[in-house]
């Protein structure tokens, strides 16, 4: 049985800020260095939570660093860890009705929250966050089940200011030993697993949900994954299967690719990039929305470790597809 979480209100101190902290640099620095960034749907920009504070636990963190992000019918949600590591991770979950509406969910134990993805296993949907930590040997993907979010945001719009979980509604071990999770993306009923490295390509682990043991996954298939992944969001394109990937390290440019995912053999490869496109520096986690038929992206430039950049990012950006790839 799945365990019963309780839910930990906080009344005290101040909301969770969501406004832009950088709105001239933005649009006198960013927006003429990467034009691409004027194709967006500037109608569709959302301030990327908890730059200004956060509210955790009742007291002020102003050291949130945004990690991951992805989007459900009902939210936007976005992961964040303390750089100081003073306090806990967290994920704000944003309505998508009302995006000045923002619920704080404080994790259960001092992870370093890095990408997320919102799918389902065994019937029920949940937000699925990468939990990799080499100082203690921890490679780990928690699971919080989709109505544990509905009654945070319930809570946070009565006036709660965060709300602390008692623990997870699932944990799933099983992840290759050099696929560390850093990024991950929910498509065709599998979990798909990225490794950050700075030096080397590494991995993506492509999961089904282990039926026979509990709580596990089992590996489908792996990929090379390019250097310095920061995310990954996978689709169908004409019945191709299709990934974007996301690269960023440093103060250097970011990069955006796109690929085909084709078998050779009996192994999967990224077959052919369609384009390569350069964005801000800190980019972070992606998500192609198939419905909105745009890609988002949300960057760590605006965090206060970052913000010396003179190219800071502090939205959640989406851009129409067809607006960056052709074949839309």
């Amino acid at each position: 049985m799945e365990e019963k979480i309780k839910f930990i209100e906080y009344n005290d101190g101040k909301d969770t800020s969501i406004r832009y902290v950088s709105d001239n640099k933005y649009k006198n620095n960013t927006e003429k260095r990467y034009r691409v960034l004027r194709r967006r749907d500037e109608a569709g920009d959302i301030a990327v939570p908890g730059l200004e504070s956060t509210n955790v636990c009742g007291r002020l963190c102003t050291t949130m660093a945004p990690q991951g992000h992805t989007v459900t019918d009902k939210y936007i949600l976005v992961s964040a860890y303390d750089f100081t590591g003073q306090f806990e991770s967290v994920v704000y979950i944003v309505g998508r009705q009302d995006v000045n509406k923002v619920a704080t969910l404080i994790l259960p134990d001092r992870i370093h929250a890095g990408g997320i993805a919102f799918g389902k296993s065994a019937g029920k949907n949940y937000l699925f966050v990468c939990d990799y930590s080499l100082s203690d040997n921890r490679n780990r993907i928690v699971a919080i089940e989709e109505n544990v979010l509905d009654t945070v945001y319930g809570l946070c719009g009565k006036g709660v200011k965060s709300v602390r979980l008692s623990g997870y509604s699932q944990i799933f071990t099983g992840l290759l030993p050099d696929n560390h999770a850093s990024c991950c993306c929910y498509f065709e009923g599998k979990l798909w697993v990225g490794t950050f490295d700075g030096k080397k390509c590494g991995v993506i682990g492509v999961y089904d949900f282990a039926e026979e043991k509990k709580n596990s996954l089992k590996l489908s298939f792996s990929l090379k994954a390019p250097k310095k992944l920061q995310g990954i969001s996978v689709w169908r394109e004409g019945g191709i299967l299709q990934i974007a990937t996301s690269s960023s390290y440093g103060k250097s440019s970011s990069v955006l690719n796109r690929y085909f995912v084709k078998k050779r053999g009996t192994e999967f490869v990224l077959a052919k990039r369609c384009r390569r496109i350069k964005l801000p520096p800190y980019l972070e986690e992606i998500f192609f929305d198939g419905k909105e038929r745009r890609i988002s992206m949300v960057f760590e430039s605006s965090a206060a470790k970052y913000n010396r950049t003179p190219f800071e990012v502090d939205r959640i950006v989406h851009i129409p597809a067809k607006r960056i790839w052709k074949d839309f």
